[in-house]
């Protein structure tokens, strides 16, 4: 079942005003208590383009584009500092008029739902942390050679065939990535402030030797704030943060679950859809009760 066609799809793009903030985001579903997906670094909506429509059988289901990543806006001069993103993270759940919710969060945004729960624990149900950033300081060395001034900015100055690499090292086997979807997320990086807006964020957090000290630093005090239910996820083989850290994800956060999947990278939620959406529906239906 994990190795079913994986059809790039394309919903309709809604847009939604959030302080001043034009922010894409997809929906679907009409019952059902409501859940958040919420990407990663340098990604966007069709990050989870296998996963909306399963869970929406279940569930309203949002995913959106973190400003400054996307089609959402760029703007000049924000501050991607974690209780900023968190602040518009709430400021986009009063846009859509939603109260609390299911999180859904990949790397990245992984380390923002928990900053946001810690920040309004009222407006979270539960947690998903699908390969999460905040539980280790190794990082990928692409990334890491990305900190770099002016290598970050040759690095992520990339033709179709450089970027199509780049994504296809998210993925345990880089051979079941579908062309249109590459295709789909070149359109996106090539979108004026894309570059500026990534390594901004990316060297906020990471240096030439790994995930920096304040940043893990934070994390513990966010996880004593966490009194929901947490579903840990991990690809055992990610290049990008490795599956150890998914151990200690366990092992720091309360109460928390872990799933591993093995034959999965960085992108379990895509690479292996199937079982993921089964798993994930499943402990939502537990959590929900």
């Amino acid at each position: 079942m994990d190795h079913a066609p994986w059809d790039p799809i394309q919903l309709e793009d809604r847009y939604v005003n959030v302080k001043g903030v034009r922010v894409r985001y997809w929906q679907m579903g009409e019952n059902g208590p409501p859940v958040v997906l919420v990407h990663g670094i340098g990604a966007s909506v069709e990050y989870w383009e296998r996963n909306i429509a399963p869970l929406a059988t279940r569930h309203r289901v949002y995913a959106l584009d973190i400003v400054g990543f996307g089609r959402t806006d760029k703007p000049r001069g924000f501050s991607y500092k974690l209780d900023n993103v968190a602040q518009f993270m709430a400021d986009f759940l009063d846009a859509v008029d939603l109260d609390n919710v299911h999180w859904i969060a990949n790397s990245m945004g992984g380390l923002v739902v928990l900053n946001t729960t810690a920040l309004y624990p009222n407006r979270t149900r539960s947690l998903v942390l699908v390969d999460s950033a905040g539980f280790g300081g190794d990082v990928t060395w692409v990334f890491r050679l990305m900190s770099l001034p002016l290598v970050g900015e040759l690095m992520s100055h990339l033709g179709r065939r450089g970027f199509a690499y780049m994504m296809r090292h998210l993925f345990a086997d880089p051979t079941a990535v579908p062309d249109a979807w590459i295709d789909a997320l070149v359109d996106i990086a090539r979108l004026p402030g894309q570059q500026k807006a990534f390594l901004t964020v990316l060297r906020s957090g990471i240096g030439l030797f790994g995930v920096h000290r304040s940043v893990l630093a934070a994390v513990p005090p966010l996880l004593t704030a966490v009194a929901c239910p947490v579903l840990v996820i991990w690809g055992r083989q990610d290049r990008i943060l490795p599956s150890e850290q998914g151990l200690a994800a366990l092992e720091r956060v309360p109460g928390a679950q872990l799933h591993v999947w093995d034959g999965a990278g960085h992108l379990p939620m895509l690479e292996k859809a199937p079982s993921f959406n089964r798993v994930v529906l499943n402990w939502l239906d537990e959590v929900s009760t």
